[in-house]
């Protein structure tokens, strides 16, 4: 996995601040820096840390729409207990190495997707080697099953309940368990509080999962399926490797 650092700019008026680390506040707002850049026009930049496995503009758009989630949050409850007012809130892109690629870099015109023409890469004889290599260690069939019949499921809800019910399984039916192994894997993951406990603290999956399974008020399902179909490879490549990697 790759970190990045999606960067959002804001103009904040009615204080002045260092750069602070909002690790400490709140697992809402674990993944969040604020960073001053030009005290004097009161511009700053919110840098929100995430873990990608790839940087296309596919691959991108969930974790952007994620981190953009907590931006605005954090807008609104900094805005409280700071007693400042926060304007000019805009996406700048992601840093990677320090580097800033742009937004409209990233989504020009927005997200393309191309079928007219498909690279072929063909494994050579040094990739052949280490892919007969791994197929002569053990492991546990079963798994292996259970794992890639819950991943070609076609259809992303039913991928996705499937998935996320081998982690039940594998972490003794326990949502609390289950969230604590995701974070182990990506700690940048987005955290929600449990609307029927202000003391839980649910991952992006498990929010979704439970939008899904059980009636929650507010809750438009139609919206929670599209952001299912949004966050499904990656939710997948996380259970692949809590089932599948070894301890």
């Amino acid at each position: 996995m790759t970190k990045i650092q999606i960067a959002y700019r804001l103009k904040i008026k009615g204080n002045q601040f260092n750069e602070i680390n909002f690790f400490d506040v709140s697992p809402e707002f674990k993944n969040i820096i604020l960073k001053p850049i030009d005290h004097a026009k009161e511009i700053y930049e919110l840098h929100i840390s995430k873990q990608v496995y790839s940087t296309s503009p596919s691959a991108l758009k969930p974790i952007f729409d994620e981190a953009t989630l907590e931006a605005k949050k954090f807008v609104y409850v900094f805005s409280l207990a700071a007693d400042v007012k926060i304007f000019e809130f805009e996406c700048l892109g992601y840093y990677h190495h320090h580097k800033l690629i742009g937004y409209n870099n990233i989504f020009s015109n927005g997200i393309k997707f191309s079928v007219s023409a498909k690279a072929i890469v063909i494994a050579g004889e040094e990739n052949v080697k280490k892919i007969k290599d791994r197929m002569k260690e053990e492991y546990d069939l079963a798994t292996l099953q259970m794992y890639y019949d819950s991943a070609t499921i076609i259809e992303p809800i039913g991928r996705f309940i499937s998935l996320y019910a081998l982690l039940l399984h594998k972490f003794s039916d326990s949502q609390k368990n289950v969230d604590k192994a995701i974070l182990s894997i990506d700690p940048t993951v987005s955290q929600f509080r449990n609307p029927l406990n202000a003391d839980i603290y649910e991952t992006i999956f498990t929010k979704l999962r439970n939008e899904l399974s059980h009636k929650r008020d507010g809750v438009n399902i139609l919206k929670t399926h599209e952001e299912v179909k949004a966050n499904i490879s990656r939710f997948e490549k996380v259970v692949k490797k809590l089932i599948l990697d070894k301890p």
